[in-house]
């Protein structure tokens, strides 16, 4: 999950600054849309990013998957901040669900004396004290 979330954080920094919108092909065919582009200022064209193109001689696609391809990316790029908070508190939370394993495997182990059990609440206080600051800082 760390390489996932490294590695959309890296290509979010170096594209195109979102939001990005869909809008017809403005030198192609403008029945579809299967460019993507940043919104343009008082309803001015945006400027162009990228075009998805049909092209069903070779590869079969259809004007309708180019269309959804060009809106797959859009969804995709929007969502990156919502996507990289979910995955780092997802990373959050398993780091915390690998320290309460082995709370409850030294509990077991001790099998629930006074000192193993202060020892391991203690521990567990600590650590949902640092996983929750983690989470509310990629809030």
């Amino acid at each position: 999950m760390t390489n996932l979330s490294t590695e959309l954080a890296r290509l979010a920094e170096a594209a195109t600054p979102g939001p990005w919108i869909t809008a017809p092909d403005h030198m192609g065919n403008q029945d579809y849309e299967t460019c993507i582009e940043r919104p343009g200022n008082a309803g001015q064209i945006g400027a162009a990013i990228a075009y998805f193109h049909h092209d069903w001689e070779t590869d079969r696609i259809s004007w309708k998957a180019a269309q959804s391809n060009t809106a797959l990316c859009v969804t995709l790029r929007n969502a990156v901040p919502e996507l990289l908070s979910a995955l780092r508190a997802q990373q959050h939370a398993e780091a915390l669900a690998r320290k309460l394993e082995a709370i409850t495997a030294m509990q077991s182990f001790r099998h629930g004396d006074a000192t193993g059990t202060h020892l391991a609440l203690s521990v567990l206080c600590e650590t949902a004290r640092a996983a929750l600051a983690a989470y509310r800082s990629v809030k």
